[in-house]
């Protein structure tokens, strides 16, 4: 039979290390959701059209579809779809003469109480002739 003193011993040796583990025990996923803006630039080169979609937030950044218009003679079509890389870049090719924009459409990831919500943006026009 264990004495007395070295039961307390024991006990307090395991209390203290209960105490240090436990606060480094990893946490249940926090639930939290966020709205941020996007925002797309375009630029050309020749029938090469590319730009940025940037945003504070990675997730927003990424993967996104990134839609090219062509507008002519008061027409707006479709020209080019493609998806921003990992940094947020994108390019496409596309020919033919008229205004030209690139739209980013917003983007809800997840569900309620987790969720990313990233807004939209519309880049200014540029004319080829």
């Amino acid at each position: 039979m264990a004495s007395s003193k070295s039961l307390r011993a024991k006990t307090m040796i395991v209390a203290s290390a209960a105490a240090i583990v436990i606060p480094f025990a990893p946490a249940p996923a926090q639930a939290h959701q966020f709205n941020t803006a996007s925002n797309i630039t375009i630029n050309r080169q020749g029938n090469r059209f590319f730009g940025k979609v940037a945003s504070s937030r990675n997730i927003c950044k990424r993967h996104r579809q990134v839609t090219l218009f062509r507008t002519r003679k008061g027409v707006r079509r479709v020209a080019k779809r493609t998806t921003t890389n990992r940094f947020g870049n994108w390019s496409v090719t596309a020919r033919g003469k008229g205004r030209f924009q690139a739209v980013v459409q917003s983007r809800s990831r997840g569900s309620y109480p987790h969720s990313h919500n990233c807004g939209g943006d519309r880049s200014a026009t540029i004319r080829k002739r």
